[in-house]
């Protein structure tokens, strides 16, 4: 025992400086390898969660489409850029200018930010023309982009001759070769989209005016043949030696859409109506048919939430209810018939409600109340009497209003009361 308490109570033998420098050196490479690892695990799994990402773009791509619609609720950059295509939104910018542009994007002429119908697009004039820059360089075993899908979300008010893509010629940085097509694809008086003077045939699916449609291209300049789509039917398919590999349908890091080449003293050719324009993509690889149909599926989802949220919100559940989804379809003219529909059985509730709160029948007011829908109660809450029908009511005779709050206060009647006033607040949130 003391001997061990001696050897405990011994001082440790001292380190001169080398010694000392050399733990420290040795210290500070532990360190050293230990911050290595972590960075080489770190960038590993920053790659696999960038392969992953990768992976899950592309089979979003190729399933249904719902990256686009996502693109627009998660507020992601504008165009959204994915390994194998690029999106351009041109739903999200302020209305009434030309503010909140997709970057890479360019207008030539009038053009704007409008609500057309409700819907957010672009509005653009005639003689005006847009241009795209393409994020992807070539394919193909060429020096450009030989093979690329290029979507179309677009309205026509009039259907007529006008051009669609053109792959050069717009100014000195994208020349024209010579004898190369003004534009590379083109819809004829008929709605038929096709390119080279060949338009489809009497079985083919042409556009109509005054209809949103997805307009798709596909080129394959390496088997020389081009594609195109109405609403993901197929409406022109060509194979022409003209389709050459990095020749004038290989797009060049461009895109111009609806651009053409005014002649002065020329005016056959001129477009007189506006095209509205809700999105482009560009896809640096040939779509399938399917998955052609698929995009056109998923620009028509986003077209009718549109519709919806354009609509008050106390009549959104109703029209979504009338118009279901249909793959294909055009949702516009379906949710305006369901929209009429619905004013005119609320102005037909709200007369008999009006008429009956100025005799004060309760009875009556409480068989109308019960037979309420929940949508009723915002209609009734903004019903006014048309201006063509009803004169102008005077707020010095009873019920001292037009409105049925008027009314109902008027009358006494405090369950018409209750119910536009929790209406009211229910709006105001």
């Amino acid at each position: 025992a003391p001997a061990a308490a001696a050897v405990a109570e011994a001082p440790l033998p001292r380190r001169n400086a080398h010694q000392e420098g050399q733990l420290l050196y040795a210290l500070d490479e532990v360190i050293r390898k230990e911050r290595e690892a972590t960075e080489r695990l770190e960038a590993a799994e920053a790659q696999t969660v960038k392969s992953a990402t990768q992976v899950l773009e592309a089979q979003l791509v190729e399933t249904d489409f719902s990256w686009l619609a996502q693109s627009r609720r998660s507020s992601a950059p504008n165009p959204r850029t994915t390994r194998t295509s690029c999106f351009y939104d041109l739903t999200r910018g302020q209305v009434g200018t030309q503010e909140g542009r997709p970057r890479w994007m360019e207008g030539r002429g009038k053009w704007l930010f409008v609500r057309h119908g409700g819907i957010r697009c672009v509005k653009a004039w005639p003689q005006t023309f847009l241009v795209l820059r393409v994020p992807f360089r070539k394919n193909g075993g060429g020096t450009h982009l030989n093979q690329y899908t290029v979507s179309l979300h677009v309205q026509f008010q009039e259907l007529e001759p006008r051009n669609l893509l053109s792959t050069a010629g717009w100014d000195q940085w994208s020349a024209a070769k010579e004898n190369d097509e003004e534009a590379q694809v083109r819809i004829n008086e008929g709605g038929a989209v096709g390119s080279l003077d060949a338009f489809g045939d009497a079985d083919s699916r042409p556009a109509d005016r005054n209809c949103w449609h997805t307009i798709s291209v596909t080129v394959d300049t390496v088997a020389g043949a081009l594609c195109t789509y109405v609403d993901g039917h197929k409406c022109t398919e060509l194979n022409s030696p003209r389709i050459a590999k990095d020749g004038q349908f290989a797009l060049k890091g461009r895109l111009a859409l609806f651009f053409a080449r005014h002649k002065s003293g020329d005016d056959d050719d001129l477009v007189e109506c506006p095209v509205y324009v809700r999105a482009a993509t560009v896809h640096s690889r040939v779509l399938s048919a399917e998955a052609i149909g698929k995009e056109a599926d998923a620009h028509a989802r986003m077209l009718r939430e549109d519709a919806l949220a354009a609509a008050p919100a106390y009549l959104r559940a109703p029209l979504g209810d009338a118009v279901p989804h249909v793959e294909g379809a055009e949702c516009i003219m379906p949710l305006h018939s369901a929209l009429v529909g619905l004013r005119e059985e609320a102005d037909r509730v709200c007369k008999e409600l009006k008429a009956a709160l100025a005799v004060r029948d309760e009875a009556a007011v409480a068989d109308l109340l019960h037979g309420l829908r929940p949508h009723h109660a915002g209609q009734l809450l903004h019903w006014r009497p048309l201006r063509n029908v009803t004169p102008v009511q005077s707020e010095q005779t009873p019920p001292l209003g037009e409105t049925l709050l008027h009314a109902a206060c008027w009358a006494g009647s405090m369950p018409v009361v209750r119910l536009l006033l929790d209406a009211a607040a229910e709006e105001d949130g």
